[in-house]
């Protein structure tokens, strides 16, 4: 997750460009980086979320047996059926998300012009939700976030090859096809 993030940012200069605001605005204290200053950064949590919307970090979703026969969409589906959502191509459907190949983290900002008509919010749940959400969500989101603030603080990151596509398979996570070759370049700040 952390890398899909970074190599769309990388991709997005101008998506980066407006985060690396937000995280010079919002990170100022010596504090370091708490709980309450990353509750204060949508931009982050919306770069975040279209990152896994775009590479949905599971082949499938959740995950259910069904419980008595019923029709879907005029299919007949028995009762002990094993059914799961397909998020990662439900992620990338038109019906859903308008433009769905093209990275855009305003989609999820709610003061957003462009937010979509038809969003589905709970299509990109990649922690799971409710009962069964994963324990260490919060700890895995806080962890991303820190990791991307520290790093932009620091640095413009850049694609070594403009041109290069983000190639994803499915194992038990989204896996990368080739190594993700990112440049560093250091900023000039006194951060």
């Amino acid at each position: 997750m952390l890398m899909t993030l970074l190599w769309n940012l990388a991709k997005h200069q101008s998506k980066q460009d407006i985060l690396y605001q937000e995280i010079k605005d919002k990170c100022t204290t010596k504090d370091g980086i708490t709980t309450k200053i990353l509750s204060h950064m949508p931009y982050l949590k919306s770069c975040f979320k279209e990152s896994s919307r775009i590479v949905f970090p599971t082949p499938v979703g959740t995950v259910r047996v069904i419980q008595e026969n019923c029709a879907i969409g005029g299919y007949y589906i028995p009762a002990g059926t094993i059914a799961h959502f397909a998020n990662n191509t439900m992620c990338r459907n038109p019906k859903y998300f308008d433009e769905p190949d093209i990275y855009e983290p305003e989609r999820w900002l709610r003061e957003s012009n462009t937010t979509l008509k038809r969003r589905q919010s709970f299509i990109v749940l990649p922690f799971g939700f409710g009962p069964r959400n994963c324990l260490g969500r919060q700890f895995a989101e806080h962890q991303i976030y820190v990791a991307v603030i520290k790093l932009l603080l620091r640095y413009r990151i850049r694609l070594t090859n403009p041109d290069e596509k983000l190639e994803v398979f499915y194992k038990i996570l989204a896996t990368l096809k080739t190594p993700l070759n990112l440049q560093f370049e250091e900023r000039n700040n006194n951060r």
